[in-house]
């Protein structure tokens, strides 16, 4: 290979990189790089907010781009990149870890509390899990609707009051 022609594929290995350093999208916890890959010069974060919710899948090292994915219950207070309150509904979320947050004697099914921040500036857009911890397996979840502060799961007008990750229990009409 001459010079000239490996000069041009070190410069498109050296652009290929950086383009894809360029997404803007959290690192995923099973990626090689690390789980909150570029949140140090993000500046404060949008929020910090604790949640409650259950593992639904656990980054595994012989599976590349698996993650830890938690079904969390809704999050009223959660805010735009303006700061406005905007609130969040229950969803299963992928979450990468900050440094030093560790996954050890974590199961999927197991129910948690745990703080995430959260940054959503343009540009900045990503979040990161702070803390976990267990909640007692009998820990009853609630997953619906994100309600507005001030309003009560009956006045809400969603017609939904939630689904329960309790005991399973019959279900009545």
């Amino acid at each position: 290979m001459t010079k000239y022609a490996l000069g041009l594929a070190m410069i498109g290995v050296c652009c290929c990189g950086l383009v894809g350093g360029c997404e803007d999208k959290p690192a995923r916890s099973g990626s090689q790089s690390s789980p909150a890959a570029g949140t140090a010069d993000r500046g404060e974060p949008t929020g910090v907010y604790e949640v409650r919710g259950e593992i639904s899948s656990l980054p595994d090292a012989a599976k590349p781009g698996s993650e830890l994915r938690i079904r969390h219950e809704a999050i009223p207070d959660f805010k735009d990149a303006s700061g406005a309150i905007i609130g969040m509904n229950a969803m299963v979320m992928p979450f990468p870890l900050a440094p030093g947050v560790s996954l050890e004697g974590f199961k999927v099914g197991d129910k948690v509390k745990f703080t995430f921040a959260a940054w959503m500036q343009p540009g900045k857009r990503g979040w990161e899990i702070r803390t976990i911890a267990h909640l007692p397996a009998e820990t009853e979840l609630q997953f619906g609707k994100a309600k507005k502060a001030g309003e009560s799961p009956e006045s809400s007008g969603d017609g939904e009051s939630g689904e329960s990750a309790g005991a399973p229990g019959p279900k009545t009409p």
